[in-house]
Order: C-alpha cells, then structure tokens, then sequence
C-alpha cells in the first residue's frame, strides 16, 4: 500500500464516520457498523490500486492538454521593473542678483554650449558699481606709487611749502585773543546792566502800598443835616416835643445812612488803589531780578573775554596741519616706513576686492549655462523680475539614465555592471540597452513596499528617446549557457512537501519524475537534475496527477 493509497483510506473512513456514524443514537451499534464498513472500503481500495499499473498511467487513459521536449537553450534570468527614462543631468538655474530680466537670448527646446548666456538682467547699477570700484583701485595703485617711488624736487617744494603754510595757519590762530575794543565793550555792557538794575530798585522803593485803615483813617464824617437842640427853644406843648424828638432820630439815622455809604465807596477806593499798587511793585520786583540775571550774565561775559586766549580749536588744527605736513615731507625725503607700506597695500587689495566683487555682482546679473544641454524650459519674461524658483531649466541630453525601483526581495540579485534591456512603451521597436551603475543603500517605503533605487546608465542608440517616455527594464541577473530547460508550465509544485515533479511521457506511459529545479525566468525553468536532453515532458488537465501517484517512479 502506498502512502497516496493510506492518505485516501484515511479521508474515507473520516467522512464515513462524520457522515453516517456519528447519526446512530448507541455507541456500540456505532462500532459493529463502522469496522465492517472501513475493512470493506479499505479492501475496495486496495482492489482498484491492484486493478491500475503502479508505475505508469495508459495514454489514452489522460486527456494530454500540451507536450514539449527537454532540450538546451540559453537561460537569461532578469529582474523586470518599469521606470522613465531621465536626463543624465538635469539643473534648475537661476538668477544670483536683483533686477528686471533685460534680455532672453534663447527659446525652448533650444541646444546650448557650456558658458553660453542664456538670458541677462538690468546691469546698468552693476555696472556703474564696477565702473566705480575700478577708479578706487586706480587710486590706491597711484598713492602706493607714490609712496615708493623716488620724490621729485617739485614734490619736495610742494611738502615744504605746505609746511610753511601749516605754521603761519597756527601763527594766526595763536593772535585770535579777544582785543582792547572788545574787552571795552564787554565792560561797557556790565556797566549798562548794572545802571538799569539802580533804576529798577529806585522805582520798586517808590511804590509804596498804603494799608486799608491809612487810607480809611483819612476819610471825614459827614453831617448833611443838623438834629434840633430842644433845649434852647421856649416851652412847647408836649405833642410839639414828641415831633421835635421824631424828626431828630430821623435826621440821626439819615446821617448814619449817608456816612455808611461813604465809608463803603472809600473802602472800594481804597482796595482798587492797593491791588493796582501791589500789581506794579510786583511787576517791578520781576523785572529787578531779570535785570539781577543780566548783571550777572554780563559780568560774567566780560571776565570770560578777560581770561580768553587764542581759539583752541583754530590752535589744535593748526598744531595737526603742522604735523601732518611734516610727515608728508619726511616721508618725500626719507622714504616710507614699514607700517605705510603695509597700510598702502592692505588699502589696494580692499580696492582689489572691491573690483572683484562688483565684477561678481555683475556676472550674477547673467545666466550662463554650466554645461551642454537643451533649454527644457523657460520661465523668464522681459521687463519682469525673475521667478522665485527655477528661471530655466537646463537638461544634458547626451546620455540617459533610468532609477529603477527593485523590490526588495530581488536587490540580492543585482550588483552593479549587470546589463539591463529596456522595452520602450513609445518605441516597441527600438534596441536599448544599458548598465547599472549604483544601487542605493538606504530603500524607499510607500506603505508596505520597500524597494531600493538602481541607477542604470543607457547605451549609445540610435532610436529617438525623449526625457520622461515610459520604459520596462529586465536586469539580467543569471545567463545559462546550453543547459536543460523545460517551459515553466510543465513544472508543477506539490503543495505538501515542496517538491517538483514534471510528468513524463515514454514508451506511451506516463510517469510523475521528481526534479532537481535551478534557475527560472519568465517562461523557462532550468531542471538540473530528473530528466534528461530529449525527454517529452506532458500537461495533463488540472486533479489527474493523482490517479498515478504524486510521487510515482520513473519508468528508467
């Protein structure tokens, strides 16, 4: 009995006993039934096993779907992965410096040579800066000249000339003292502000501000009508003195009315005379101590012209031109020092590096193509100011490359120098070639794959590739020459164990042989071991392969 032939008995005394045995209510009636049915199954089994060849299965037995021959061909074994075709370099350029674009001096589409000019900006500030630096470097280049070349007898009349000048300049800011007039005055103007300070105190004492019980005290009292003395009248009846003794308090009170009002027009007097005397002694006093403050100012101006000497700053500037003339004609008669040499030169490399960086700014103001390349596109317009990204974009179409994304289960396969073919989706016809030249270390990650970038650099071709056209590139990563191969069709895997088989076609039996599998590309497998050179190799329909054993023997 075979391992095939004990798989199935199994399989049929499980589905027995889950199909009819586990429905009968006792047990023991479930095991009388179920030994007798298994044995009979088992002895069924074993007759149809006897009854079918072993080792081999009758032609016409199988419906045979396709043959082929075991033969020795060329096996090239690649990688496959699609990709787009890219420029060997490709660089955004852009403007270094600031202005308008001025001039645009190419199109797209249009082949350019290394240090052409491509576009230029308003240069006309640039330029004026250049322009300007390179008079200061003339500059510092004629006083460095100056300073080391042998001094001429007219420089030398000059320096001295110049230096006489210097003294008579310091002479003149020595005599720059105040003069007899001007102290004169100073002192008359003391005198003037100490005149009209007196006259301010004379007029100030003359005020003087009586009080309100003086000016009161000088006011009489008025009697505008006499009372009638009684007693020097004759006796008068009484009703006569009563009205003599009315009409007297009337006249005493009108009197005391009359006075009242006086006193009060008076004390009105009074206080409009005393606040218009005070008002004038204070305006007087503001005007003492004004005139106090010019005294002062004024004595202190004339002591200031009594002590003045000569100016200082006319002195201190003399005394510099002094000195300065007299290292101008030292330095004609006696030559630099060190120091003035070194300080000439470090002034004439600034002016140097001046001109060398107006120059930059200027060069900066033009677009000059690094190397051979098409203008693949231009984004500069005249009259505007440059974009803020890529002005032009520059490709070298000299060469073509391609960044292949391999899978990281493949990358082990391929190293660099292995050839790659392409299939051009815009040129099914064209031939092209290439190589890689670099894999990545690090991989790329979108989601759940992880691949890693392969550089392949394309060979010379005639057929007309353009940057971005659509390529599927296969790395080939093994050539086998002349060996066994079979089409990969005709292989089959057992899902169990893993091992392959190919059914063999001989002598009008068919026969499962177990092979020994090497390389495999798309549409062959390579068989190392199992079957040999002429060998007919069959397809059956999909389940047959059972009916003569997975692992049968071969007919040899």
């Amino acid at each position: 009995m075979t391992f095939g032939t004990l798989l199935l008995f199994v399989v049929i005394g499980y589905v027995l006993y889950a199909l009819l045995m586990r429905r009968l209510r006792w047990r023991v009636l479930r095991v009388v039934l179920y030994v007798p049915i298994l044995s009979a199954a088992a002895i069924t089994v074993i007759g149809i096993e006897q009854s079918v060849p072993q080792e081999s299965a009758s032609r016409t037995a199988f419906e045979i779907v396709d043959r082929a021959t075991v033969s020795r061909a060329d096996l090239v074994v690649s990688v496959s992965v699609t990709g787009n075709i890219q420029p060997v370099r490709q660089v955004p350029l852009l403007f270094l410096g600031n202005g308008k674009v001025a001039e645009i001096l190419v199109t797209e589409g249009q082949s350019v040579r290394e240090g052409d000019v491509i576009a230029r900006l308003d240069t006309t500030d640039a330029a004026q800066f250049v322009e300007d630096a390179r008079a200061a470097l003339t500059l510092q280049q004629s006083l460095l000249d100056a300073l080391i070349r042998d001094p001429r007898p007219e420089d030398i009349a000059a320096a001295e000339a110049a230096l006489a000048a210097a003294r008579a300049q310091y002479a003149a800011a020595s005599a720059t003292g105040p003069s007899a007039a001007q102290k004169e005055i100073a002192r008359l103007q003391v005198e003037l502000s100490r005149n009209r300070n007196w006259q301010l105190e004379l007029q100030r004492d003359a005020v003087v501000v009586p009080s309100l019980d003086d000016i009161l005290a000088n006011v009489p009292s008025v009697q505008l009508l006499p009372s009638i003395d009684i007693s020097s009248l004759p006796p008068v009846p009484p009703a006569v003195e009563d009205a003599i003794n009315a009409a007297n308090a009337g006249i005493s009170t009108l009197n005391s009315n009359i006075n009242a009002q006086l006193t009060g027009a008076a004390i009105a007097n009074a206080q409009t005379v005393i606040a218009n005397l005070q008002a004038q002694r204070e305006a007087l006093e503001r005007s003492l101590t004004q005139a106090g403050n010019a005294t002062l100012l004024a004595d202190a101006q004339y002591q200031s012209v009594l002590a003045r000497g000569a100016d200082y700053g006319a002195l201190s500037a003399a005394r510099a031109g002094i000195v300065q003339a007299q290292i101008a004609l030292d330095n004609l008669l006696n030559g630099p020092d060190e120091m003035q040499l070194q300080r000439a030169n470090i002034d004439l490399q600034l002016a140097q590096l001046a001109v060398e960086q107006a120059e930059t700014n200027l060069a900066n103001n033009e677009l000059i193509a690094p190397f051979d390349g098409v203008i693949a596109q231009n984004n500069l317009r005249v009259g505007a100011f440059p974009p803020q990204g890529a002005a032009v974009l520059l490709m070298d179409t000299s060469q073509f490359i391609v960044d292949l994304p391999i899978d990281e289960t493949d990358i082990v396969k391929v190293t660099v120098g292995q050839k790659v073919l392409f299939d051009v989706d815009a040129l099914p016809d064209a031939l092209v070639t290439g190589t890689v030249t670099r894999i990545a270390y690090t991989p790329l990650r979108i989601g759940q794959l992880v691949t890693y970038p392969v550089r392949v650099v394309l060979d010379p071709t005639r057929a007309r590739l353009r940057a971005g056209m659509s390529v599927t590139g296969r790395v080939i990563v093994q050539e086998r020459s002349q060996t066994l191969t079979v089409p990969n069709r005709f292989v089959r895997i057992d899902s169990v164990s893993g091992d392959a088989f190919v059914t063999v076609e001989r002598d009008g039996s068919l026969f499962n042989t177990l092979v020994l599998l090497g390389e495999r590309n798309e549409t062959t497998t390579e068989i190392l071991a199992g079957v040999e050179e002429g060998d007919v190799v069959v397809l059956l329909p999909r389940g047959t392969d059972a009916a003569f054993g997975i692992f049968g023997q071969s007919g040899r």
